[in-house]
């Protein structure tokens, strides 16, 4: 009876040992997938950005026209497989998404996103009057981006409150298909380097 009470528990160790193995080895794979899809969509956006006629810089100044507002985010979208500017527009007590084709410029959409809690982390008057009264634009802050990462198309542009400095948080895909991130300083509109974007980091 001991005998048959050491093999229930050796057997019981295996199949335990295996389960742990095989979850493992699926979130490792998982964990691979993760950052496959992620680099596939870093390298669609940077293929995209580099090929759209209209600049990132021009695509957020069109938005602000559109909107009647400032622009506070700038990404390249997927919109039902073709590549589409999203712009984020404050106007007012609001925030309202436009979408700008890379190919002509043209306003494809004008979305009321709603409160402007869904921008920012929380409603914040001084943070909403920081991105009003900035002297720089988000289309100044891309065209010194790009010009710090010696060319290259802003895939991505964000308004940053947090920091020391208030400014623009903008990732530069270079035409070798890197990404580096760069820091624009809103009040002076000067661009400074921050970390290059690894293979899928998002």
């Amino acid at each position: 009876m001991r005998r048959n009470n050491v093999l229930f528990a050796a057997l019981a160790a295996a199949l335990t040992i295996g389960t742990v193995a095989v979850a493992a080895e699926d979130g490792h794979q998982r964990l691979q997938q993760s950052g496959r899809r992620a680099n596939h969509e870093d390298a669609a956006e940077s293929a995209w950005a580099l090929g759209a006629r209209v600049a990132p810089a021009d695509a957020a100044a069109a938005a602000e026209r559109a909107a009647n507002g400032r622009a506070a985010k700038l990404s390249m979208e997927a919109e039902h497989g073709t590549p589409v500017y999203e712009i984020k527009v404050v106007a007012g007590d609001r925030v309202l998404s436009v979408k700008i084709d890379p190919a002509t410029g043209a306003v494809l959409e004008t979305e009321r996103e709603g409160l402007l809690a869904r921008l920012f982390d929380a409603e914040d008057d001084d943070e909403v009057k920081a991105v009003l009264a900035a002297p720089t634009t988000l289309s100044q802050a891309i065209t010194a981006a790009e010009h710090l990462a010696g060319g290259g198309r802003a895939v991505d542009a964000t308004w940053e409150g947090e920091r020391r400095m208030r400014g623009y948080a903008v990732e530069v895909v270079q035409a070798g298909g890197g990404i580096v991130r760069t820091f624009v300083d809103a009040a002076s509109g000067q661009a400074h380097w921050a970390s290059p974007k690894r293979g899928g980091e998002r």
